[in-house]
């Protein structure tokens, strides 16, 4: 098997959130990297917004044997990743290649930084006779970069200032009123400096 190594940033559509089945419309730019043997290795970036992604046609060229043979076409072929765990990841463990070689993965909320997988794929042949039942492994690093957050506010408690309203009058001049805004946040921790 091989992982397709695409030079270009991909757009992709968020397919459903990690916690139900409800279709998005939501876009997300990923970028993966991975070390191929027969291509160049890219850089592609996946913004973290904690869905759902699918990826058809990841890995191709995947076969029971090397020789494709047709006493080995039904065997049932399965991927491995190790490690089998990474905090980028839901509780929902570590991406999945399906058979046809669709990569799928759902990112914890608010997490970014790098995952680096082993991926190989293995046959039900068994090693019998010497048999040869797994193949690779692929080295798959993903990365995960953080998203800027907006900026964001709240107007203090009602019962300090009554309703959230603000009275002035034009003769009182100019006023200073200490509190009203709280919890005043430049968005993401990561993003301190802008």
């Amino acid at each position: 098997f091989k992982l397709n190594c695409p030079q270009e940033q991909w757009t992709l559509n968020c397919s459903k959130d990690c916690t139900s089945n409800i279709s998005h419309g939501c876009f997300a730019k990923i970028k993966i990297s991975e070390n191929c043997i027969d291509c160049e290795p890219s850089d592609r970036i996946i913004d973290g917004c904690s869905r759902h992604y699918f990826i058809q046609s990841f890995a191709t060229d995947i076969f029971a044997s090397a020789q494709n043979l047709e006493s080995e076409r039904n065997q049932i072929l399965s991927f491995q990743f190790a490690p089998s765990s990474n905090e980028l990841f839901k509780d929902f463990g570590t991406p999945q290649l399906s058979p046809e070689g669709s990569l799928s993965f759902c990112l914890a909320q608010d997490k970014h930084g790098t995952a680096i997988f082993q991926v190989s794929l293995s046959d039900s042949g068994g090693t019998a006779n010497g048999g040869i039942d797994s193949v690779g492994p692929i080295s798959l690093t993903i990365r995960v970069e953080p998203v800027n957050q907006p900026p964001s506010f709240k107007v203090a408690a009602q019962t300090d200032f009554g309703s959230n309203v603000l009275h002035l009058w034009t003769s009182s001049g100019q006023s200073r009123l200490e509190g009203f805004l709280v919890d005043i946040l430049n968005g993401n921790a990561d993003w301190t400096g802008r």
